[in-house]
């Protein structure tokens, strides 16, 4: 049955309103929705311009790990953006001339160059994270080759299924992630050379918990000087062993309190046989503003004391012989 909302805002000839129903649809089954909107405004003039109608794939996706080869379908995903060349097929292009295994996936152009003034994305379907208590290793394939001046790309991650989105960066532990430091992308070529797939991985920080959440691959060009882009294929996310069940196996206890705080924090870790830590503390931008390195055996205890840092956001990641955390810390 259609669902009927009031609009009372006055919409002049030519001008454009963008209006968010208050009533929501269930779209947890997979498959395709077909969505009809249309205006009943008494007297239209002209009847036959008043509908929209789109279809909407939803993949909502909780079972984990998660694979995609791209060798049968693409997966679900989808293009967006402007002037976008991404194509999800065979390539066959003089420099990422094949896939990464197999013969599907997802290339800025399968048979040669990326458009110039491209502004575009290939975006995942929705996963449902809700469940989960670590945040989740995003693996893939990837090969690059673009003007290493002005063309570039990068991953972006949501956690309200598409609506806002921010830049992944590597917070510790990641392979392969982003050959420009200072801008935060990949440009020119990938570390094994143009043509030739490397393994990527990072952690995609911060979104355990969330039942809607959402990655893709963005790219950008200039108006000038094209090449043949990015490859993507072999996508997967991996539930990694949980930090408690880490904990449990090496019977190790670790705290962070309180937190959010002021900046001041007590770390505490109890080991029942002598381990080495090392503890970094970075910022949301992914810069490391606080290191350390010491041996426990039994109890340590430590007065973090950040109070000269901004207010923010923060990650602490602390690495072990027998697993790696990374504690989000708040400052208010």
């Amino acid at each position: 049955a259609a669902v009927t909302e009031t609009v009372t805002t006055t919409i002049l000839p030519g001008d454009t309103l963008e209006y968010t129903f208050t009533s929501v649809v269930n779209l947890s089954v997979p498959g395709n929705y077909s969505f009809k909107l249309y205006s009943g405004v008494v007297l239209d003039a002209s009847p036959l311009n008043d509908t929209i109608t789109r279809v909407v794939a939803s993949i909502p996706i909780a079972t984990f790990p998660y694979s995609e080869g791209f060798e049968t379908s693409n997966g679900g995903w989808t293009t967006s953006g402007a002037a976008s060349s991404w194509a999800w097929g065979t390539p066959a292009g003089s420099v990422i001339a094949s896939a990464a295994t197999g013969t599907g996936a997802w290339v800025t152009n399968l048979t040669g160059s990326y458009n110039n003034s491209e502004a575009s994305y290939i975006e995942s379907p929705c996963f449902d994270l809700s469940a989960q208590t670590m945040d989740p290793v995003l693996r893939f394939s990837l090969t690059f080759e673009t003007e290493s001046c002005c063309d570039e790309g990068w991953v972006d991650v949501s956690t309200d299924g598409g609506v806002t989105w921010t830049k992944s960066i590597d917070l510790g532990g990641a392979q392969n992630w982003y050959n420009d430091v200072p801008n935060q992308w990949w440009d020119g070529a990938n570390v094994s050379g143009s043509g030739i797939w490397d393994s990527t991985s990072n952690v995609l920080t911060g979104v355990a918990g969330f039942p809607s959440v959402k990655f893709r691959f963005a790219f950008s060009s200039d108006g000038s000087v094209a090449r043949e882009g990015f490859g993507v294929d072999n996508v997967s996310l991996d539930m990694p062993v949980s930090i408690a069940e880490a904990r449990n196996q090496a019977r190790v206890a670790f705290s962070v309190n309180p937190n959010p705080s002021n900046g001041l924090f007590k770390l505490t870790i109890e080991t029942p046989s002598e381990d080495n830590f090392n503890m970094t503390v970075r910022d949301a931008q992914g810069r490391s503003v606080y290191t350390a390195n010491f041996d426990v055996n039994g109890t340590y205890r430590n007065d973090l004391d950040f109070t000269s840092f901004a207010k923010g956001v923060y990650y602490m990641q602390i690495q072990t012989e027998t697993g790696t955390i990374v504690e989000k810390l708040i400052i208010q």
